[in-house]
């Protein structure tokens, strides 16, 4: 398996702190819905084919969500659970490689977590009002940030754990992107989480 030339990359241009892509996922002719009654395909120069389906091409094209919401479930659970058990290693559990980077092993630059693989996750909290210290820390205004409430009934409980976590870099001046891991295992083995993480003296923006 191998991340497509084409793919976006990270970090977030707004905020580099900030490691993206999140996931990775199938995105080279992938059989797509169509808008029908619209141009899919031609023949020669006059004849135009329509269909409700086309092999289409992008970044993640075959990435989707199922999930049934609880009360008090927020998507940004939703999106950290998806991120923290997406797999680092293909199906065949081989490196996943960078084909824009002749093949050399794809950093979670390229692919985020990983290709998604659905499972009971960890889950790193995430309120508005850490959304809010965001922005603020980017400077935004008072007036450029919105408020977005919502209203619901009931709440979903679940264990709240804290952590803190020190990483050492003592630099690379050849500009290579450094990575690594957490790694969660439950106590029974049956299920384990993890979250990526980059260190570099420097990163591109895309």
């Amino acid at each position: 398996m191998a991340v497509a030339s084409y793919t976006s990359r990270g970090p977030a241009p707004s905020h580099p702190g900030i490691l993206k892509p999140d996931l990775m996922a199938p995105g080279t002719l992938v059989l797509a819905s169509w808008v029908p009654n619209t141009p899919a395909s031609y023949i020669g120069s006059n004849i135009v084919l329509t269909s409700d389906f086309i092999l289409a091409s992008g970044t993640s094209m075959g990435v989707c969500a199922s999930e049934r919401r609880a009360p008090g479930v927020e998507p940004a659970a939703i999106w950290s659970a998806m991120m923290t058990t997406a797999d680092h290693l293909d199906n065949t559990r081989g490196h996943i490689r960078d084909s824009f980077f002749n093949y050399e092993i794809a950093t979670p630059l390229a692919m985020g977590g990983g290709p998604g693989r659905p499972d009971p996750g960890l889950i790193y909290d995430a309120t508005a009002q850490d959304y809010v210290n965001l922005l603020c820390s980017m400077n935004y205004t008072k007036n450029q940030i919105r408020t977005i409430t919502r209203s619901g009934g009931g709440e979903t409980s679940y264990e709240k754990q804290s952590y803190s976590l020190r990483i050492a870099y003592a630099g690379n001046m050849s500009g290579v992107v450094a990575s690594g891991e957490i790694i969660w295992v439950e106590e029974n083995g049956v299920h384990k989480v993890r979250s990526p993480i980059v260190v570099a003296p420097m990163i591109p923006v895309w």
